[in-house]
């Protein structure tokens, strides 16, 4: 009976291992996975953003909208899904990309399905696109 018991302790204890390392390695991937997504689709640049957007994402947002910025007529859009909140810095920095846009003669557009940032976006959009 002893052997039994150790056995399945072993094999317990394996188990949780492995289920811990699965845990790790989610985390892992969260944190290198880009959250946001860029799609061309008829012309116009979708640029979906996802909760857990860092600075690391802004940083990898700038160097993509820096070659996109170059096509003309830029037509870009914005969508913030269901998400609440946003960093306002990183609004800021979007708001300056959508007034290079129209600047430019291109066009820019914000779906925001979250309401409180829906409030948000309206605002920075009358503040920095007049």
């Amino acid at each position: 009976m002893s052997v039994l018991n150790e056995v399945l302790l072993t094999e317990t204890s394996h188990i949780q291992k492995y289920e811990e390392n699965q845990e790790r390695q989610s985390k892992i991937e969260d944190e290198t996975k880009d959250h946001f997504t860029i799609e061309n689709v008829e012309g116009i640049f979708i640029i979906r953003l996802e909760a857990g957007f860092d600075s690391k994402d802004m940083d990898n947002l700038n160097t993509a909208m820096q070659g996109i910025m170059f096509v003309r007529p830029l037509k870009i859009k914005f969508d913030f899904g269901g998400l609440n909140e946003f960093d306002d810095g990183y609004l800021n920095r979007i708001m300056v990309y959508a007034k290079k846009a129209m600047d430019s003669g291109g066009n820019y557009e914000s779906l925001v399905q979250g309401e409180s940032l829906k409030a948000i976006v309206e605002h920075k959009e009358e503040t920095y696109l007049q």
